[in-house]
């Protein structure tokens, strides 16, 4: 049997289900001695979902193809990041639905060609919510630097260059009904370490140890 504790929404947009999926196996990996490298633990990753493999990864990285290549980067040093989450849940096939509808017929993307940073589900969230446009754009005139909208949605994300800012954006949208807002730092390493299950192996559990 194995107990998940959910600290990160489901339907949010920000990869909860398949960072469990990715710890899972990780984890059973060490604890049965299988002793697969991680070439192996990607392979079986990507048959368990496009992003699965990410989180076997480092603290940042490049995802190609349906997610399944992965190449390190070097992680962001600084910036504190605010997740505002609505009290709404969206499927990612949902989402991927609308994209490929407002695909159909066009020649090129939807986004400007050789634009490398955004979030191409944006276009199609944004327009059956446009609260959320509007919420991008609250964000940046109270001095945050990169907003966008994570995953398919409908978490959107803010980097502050300073915890004070980022601080006072999360009281004021944690005062709002219905909206999670929760304040985090960049990761400076891979989440899944031998540490966490070291503290399984002694008999405690490793939740609280995950970052």
């Amino acid at each position: 049997d194995i107990f998940i504790e959910k600290r990160i929404p489901a339907g949010a947009g920000l990869g909860g289900g398949s960072g469990n999926a990715a710890a899972v196996l990780w984890s059973l990996n060490r604890l049965w001695g299988l002793s697969f490298p991680k070439s192996r633990l990607t392979e079986i990753a990507a048959g368990m979902g496009s992003d699965v493999p990410f989180f076997l990864g480092g603290a940042s990285a490049r995802c190609r193809g349906r997610g399944e290549r992965v190449r390190a980067c070097p992680p962001m040093k600084k910036g504190w990041i605010l997740l505002l989450k609505p009290a709404l849940a969206l499927s990612a096939a949902q989402v991927y639905g609308w994209y490929e509808e407002a695909q159909a017929g066009a020649d090129e993307g939807l986004r400007p060609a050789g634009e490398t940073r955004g979030n191409d589900l944006e276009s199609v969230v944004f327009t059956r919510y446009p609260r959320f446009r509007r919420l991008c754009g609250e964000l940046r005139s109270r001095g945050a630097g990169q907003v966008q909208m994570s995953g398919s949605g409908p978490t959107i994300f803010a980097v502050f260059p300073r915890r004070k800012e980022a601080l006072e954006a999360a009281r004021g949208f944690s005062r709002r009904r219905g909206w999670r807002a929760d304040l985090a730092r960049p990761l400076q390493e891979p989440a899944l370490r031998s540490a966490c299950l070291r503290v399984w192996e002694k008999g405690g559990c490793p939740v609280d140890r995950f970052p």
